[in-house]
């Protein structure tokens, strides 16, 4: 019964998802088991909805939790008086009551709603032949898709551990052990009241593996809108290796990417990905995968957080009233400085630098480009009477986007990340999740740790190219370093939910940013992951003999 149970909400699941047509046509009627090539579409496509969307999307609140922890944001306190933030900022995680914790605390069962779909369906592939499991289909119509379909479910398997593993899992410790029992390690829907608790290192090696799967099932040629593809495997596994300090293989997954995408060239608009609404198509020379939005207008609500402007009310992210009124997340004053966007933040002088106005990503009010920016600097508040005079005044509506218009306590100019909600309708953004840049930055990372500062040079040298950080500003061999790296891949990739993935694989301290008395967290980063939920522990017979992982 409870199979069953399970069946009828991964059917309905994948009935509410938009793209599939052929789902809302009078004559289909969904069957369990499958019977179908395309009735099992609808296991495929579950995972896709489980946790996207509204505040606690699996995948953007990694960027959420990582902006507001460590030394890339600073806090804006009026932006969130009533929320989470402090959890966050003050970095006690093992502190914090699960139960109050809303948007950790949802995107556990959300992780879990995840695997449990993508195990129904690899469950039942590896219950008979395919040709008897689908009886009414032709073999080439079997061959042409299910291979795929198996590739998709085992990354999404792949993916939901990988989202746990950033969140409750202990960052993973290069050389030890990892032998801490946090989560359980279903691999089938059997017992779930009974099921393994998994060891940090057993997480891993099941990620890995189900990639390796999903890589050998998935044809290169595979390419739809929102989809994962044969690129996104190679992406996630790159991650996951450079996480655990397998450089090597990690180095292989970012040469078969770059491999690949190189002899598109990344388009010159850094913007030109962040720009894609529904049903246009995104540049293909630099997205691996999109996250679609939908016309719920509910996607990516937890972006709001750490970008600028309001999904539902910005015009192209800019203009009057396309302020979010809570989004928390503004650049360190500490990174500020780091990146050599302002002359000494820290100590009061906001003074913009020449690198900073070299920079294509980098944008203000009044700078001699097109807004076609990822950043934007902010100038200290004024009240909305106040700028509206100077518009009429001058008329001059752009200077809707030159001040603070929401908090009075903001007395400095700040930097916002401004990637999301560019579109002419904000909410309707399709929204990358995995770019071509990453894995030049990722792989420059590796080249230098192995002593190859040619190539890492030259790896950097793509994405600052695209950047216009040319003639004085480029980086060579000589003096390319790690420090300059991760700086790069700052300026390029925050608020994309890996900050905290490539300063682990690094193993990098995670440095106050603008905390004031605060030492920086070092490897092996303990207690640096979230509680779980208690009736977890308390319903899962797989805890019996293993310490309640809460009260590490």
């Amino acid at each position: 019964m409870k199979n069953k149970i399970i069946s009828l909400l991964i059917v309905v699941s994948a009935l509410i998802l938009q793209g599939c047509d052929y789902f809302t046509e009078p004559n289909f009627v969904p069957e369990f088991p499958w019977t179908t090539v395309d009735q099992f579409e609808m296991a495929v496509i579950v995972p896709y909805s489980v946790g996207q969307g509204g505040w606690a999307d699996n995948m953007g609140i990694v960027s959420f939790y990582e902006m507001l922890a460590t030394d890339v944001s600073s806090v804006v306190p009026q932006a969130a008086p009533n929320n989470e933030w402090p959890a966050f900022v003050s970095r006690a995680h093992r502190q914090w009551d699960h139960s109050s914790l809303n948007w950790i605390s949802g995107t556990y069962p959300n992780i879990f709603r995840a695997i449990a779909g993508c195990n129904e369906g690899i469950s039942f592939l590896e219950k008979d032949d395919w040709q008897n499991l689908f009886p009414r289909d032709s073999k080439e119509k079997i061959d042409a898709n299910i291979p795929r379909a198996k590739s998709e479910l085992y990354f999404w398997r792949a993916l939901a551990y990988y989202w746990a593993t950033l969140l409750f899992y202990p960052p993973y410790n290069q050389g030890g052990a990892n032998d801490d029992r946090v989560l359980p390690l279903k691999t089938s829907n059997a017992d779930p009241q009974d099921t393994p608790i998994g060891s940090t290192q057993e997480v891993i090696d099941q990620m890995i593996a189900d990639l390796k799967d999903a890589k050998s099932f998935m044809p290169q040629s595979y390419y739809r809108s929102g989809r994962i593809n044969y690129w996104t495997i190679c992406g996630l596994l790159a991650r996951v290796y450079f996480y655990t300090g397998d450089f090597a293989n990690a180095e292989k997954e970012c040469t078969e990417i770059i491999n690949h995408y190189h002899p598109m060239g990344l388009p010159d608009d850094p913007l030109a990905v962040w720009s894609v609404s529904i049903g246009q198509q995104e540049p293909t020379n630099e997205a691996i995968w999109m996250h679609n939005a939908n016309t719920y207008e509910h996607q990516g609500w937890a972006w709001t957080v750490v970008g600028r402007a309001s999904p539902w009310d910005a015009v192209s992210g800019r203009g009057e009233n396309s302020q979010i009124t809570w989004c928390a997340c503004k650049l360190s004053n500490a990174m500020i400085k780091q990146l050599g966007w302002m002359t000494d933040p820290v100590n009061g002088d906001f003074t913009e630098t020449d690198l900073a106005r070299a920079d294509k990503r980098y944008g203000r009010h009044g700078h001699d480009r097109d807004n076609r920016v990822t950043w934007w600097r902010v100038e200290p508040y004024k009240s909305n009477a106040e700028v509206k005079a100077e518009v009429e005044s001058t008329g001059d509506a752009t200077l809707w986007d030159k001040y603070q218009q929401h908090h009075d306590a903001e007395v400095d100019p700040m930097i916002y990340v401004d990637k999301y909600y560019r579109t002419p309708t904000g909410s309707f953004q399709n929204q990358p999740l995995m770019r071509v840049p990453e894995f030049y930055i990722m792989r420059s990372a590796i080249r230098n740790r192995n002593g190859d500062k040619a190539g890492a040079a030259a790896d950097l040298k793509v994405v600052r190219d695209r950047a216009g950080l040319t003639g004085p500003y480029e980086i060579t061999a000589a003096t390319i370093n790690e420090d300059e790296i991760m700086n790069e891949f700052v300026r390029e990739m925050t608020g994309e939910s890996v900050y905290m993935l490539y300063t682990v694989a690094l193993q990098r301290p995670i440095l106050p940013g603008d905390r004031k008395g605060v030492a920086n967290v070092s490897p092996p980063y303990s207690g640096w992951y979230w509680k779980i939920p208690v009736n977890e522990v308390n319903t899962n017979a797989g805890y019996l003999g293993i310490p309640n992982p809460n009260d590490k």
